[in-house]
């Protein structure tokens, strides 16, 4: 019985012809003198027969669609925390992130831009700036003390 057992399971490979020469020889040996093999072995191929009346089945057109989901399905409840993260970053903010970078470069260098043009460039299409009157003159109610003129320290003190 313990060789029939090692035959009945190699009579796939058999049905198949994936075996070498010498282990089909020894099967179709063993099938001579062993009526239950040889049984079993002719339900096989009866089967066989009957599958291959039936014809190619054809698959359901979502058969794709339906193993990535699997496949993915099976990759999300082994991955850790952290992956169930960077699965989520990369579907919802990266994609953005590139955009908004280049807004931020972009605003970063037209605010340069300005700043530069309006700084250090003279500006021509204004006309130059006047100084207030105040300027030259000190305002009303505002003392401011300077040193008198050497004449008029000593008529002064002539004065006295």
């Amino acid at each position: 019985m313990k060789g029939c057992k090692s035959i009945q399971e190699k009579f796939t490979e058999y049905l198949d012809g994936q075996l070498t020469g010498r282990e089909m020889q020894r099967i179709t040996g063993h099938l001579d003198g062993c009526a239950d093999c040889a049984g079993e072995w002719s339900s096989l191929r009866k089967m066989q027969a009957s599958l291959a009346r039936l014809g190619p089945v054809k698959a359901p057109k979502d058969l794709p669609m339906r193993i990535r989901v699997a496949l993915k399905k099976e990759k999300a409840r082994r991955r850790s925390p952290l992956a169930v993260f960077d699965l989520v970053w990369r579907n919802t903010v990266g994609p953005f992130i590139f955009q908004a970078a280049a807004g931020f470069a972009s605003a970063v260098l037209l605010m340069g831009t300005v700043i530069v043009l309006t700084r250090w460039l003279p500006n021509r299409s204004m006309p130059p700036r006047r100084t207030s009157r105040w300027a030259t003159r000190p305002r009303p109610g505002c003392f401011i003390s300077r040193p008198a003129p050497e004449t008029t320290r000593l008529e002064n003190s002539q004065v006295r």
